[in-house]
C-alpha cells in the first residue's frame, strides 16, 4: 500500500449514491472501506469492480445484510470528529508533501480541506476548529510569498475558539541565523487574534543559531522539518507530531 495512505480499521460499507456523474457504474454496487489518502482520496473494494481509488465526496453509507446502517468514513481521513483544516503554502512542493502526510496520518478528525493557501480566501480559515499551517522560510528569513501576501488579510480575521498548529520548513546549515523564521512571521500575525497554539516543538535535536519560529528557549512554535539537512528523520518527526496532536486534542486513536 502507497505510503499516503492510510489502513482504515473496521469494517465500513459505502455505496456511490444514484445520480452520481463520477462514477455511475457503480451507483448501488456496495464497497468496503480499505484505506484514506490525501486530498479526500479513499480506496474502496467495489464487489465486482476490484478495489479503486474515489474522492470520499462520491460516497454514501451502504446498508448492511442485517438491516444495519454500517456508516462510511467521511472525508479523506479518519472520523467524523474535530474539523481540520489543513493550508500550506509551497514552491517546491515539500511543504505540500508534508501537508498531506500529516493528513494522511490524522485520525478522529474530519479532514474538509488539505490545500494551498495561494487558492483559497483568508475567510476559509474560520471554517474549522482546527488549523494546520504549513509554511516555509525563503531567502533571508522571509516568509513564503503566497502567506506572504495574505498576512494583512489573515491578521484581520478572528480566531477565537481555534486551535492553531504550525509545521515549518527551513534550512539549518544553510540559513541558521534565520531558520524557520517564516512560522515566527505567520504566528506573530495571528497570536493576538484570540487562536490557541497547539502542538509546540522541542528543538534540542536541531543545531542553528537563531530563529523567530521559537515559543521559548527550548521550543519551537511547531513542528520543523529540514529536509535540506535532515530529510531521513522527516517520516519520525511528522509521526511523532501528529501522536502529539492526537494527545493535545483528545482524539481517540485505534491501535
Amino acid at each position: 500500500m502507497s505510503d499516503s495512505f492510510t489502513p482504515i480499521d473496521g469494517t465500513h460499507f459505502v455505496t456511490v449514491p444514484a445520480g452520481n456523474e463520477n462514477h455511475s457504474n457503480l451507483a448501488g454496487v456496495r464497497g468496503q472501506l480499505i484505506a484514506s489518502g490525501p486530498n479526500s482520496i479513499v480506496r474502496v473494494d467495489f464487489e465486482g469492480h476490484g478495489t479503486l481509488e474515489v474522492s470520499a465526496f462520491d460516497l454514501t453509507e451502504y446498508p448492511a445484510e442485517d438491516g444495519v446502517s454500517v456508516p462510511a468514513e467521511p472525508v479523506a481521513d479518519t472520523g467524523a470528529g474535530l474539523n481540520v483544516g489543513i493550508y500550506f503554502g509551497t514552491e517546491t512542493g515539500n511543504t505540500q508533501d508534508v501537508a498531506e502526510t500529516i493528513q494522511a496520518q490524522l485520525q478522529g478528525c474530519n479532514v474538509t480541506a488539505c490545500k494551498d493557501i495561494a487558492e483559497v480566501p483568508v475567510a476559509d480559515l474560520l471554517e474549522h476548529e482546527v488549523l494546520l499551517l504549513g509554511v516555509s522560510t525563503w531567502n533571508i528569513g522571509d516568509i513564503q510569498y503566497n502567506w506572504e501576501e495574505k498576512l494583512d488579510e489573515i491578521e484581520s480575521q478572528s480566531y477565537s475558539g481555534i486551535k492553531v498548529g504550525i509545521f515549518g520548513l527551513g534550512d539549518a546549515a544553510g540559513y541558521p541565523d534565520t531558520f524557520v523564521d517564516g512560522m515566527g512571521i505567520l504566528w506573530d500575525r495571528m497570536k493576538e487574534t484570540g487562536p490557541e497554539l497547539v502542538g509546540i516543538w522541542p528543538s534540542e535535536s536541531y543545531e542553528f543559531d537563531e530563529s523567530k519560529g521559537m515559543h521559548d528557549e527550548s521550543h519551537f512554535l511547531g513542528l520543523v522539518i529540514d529536509e535540506d539537512g535532515e530529510a531521513e528523520m522527516t517520516a519520525d518527526r511528522i509521526k511523532d507530531w501528529v501522536a502529539q496532536l492526537h494527545a493535545e486534542l483528545g482524539v481517540a486513536v485505534a491501535v
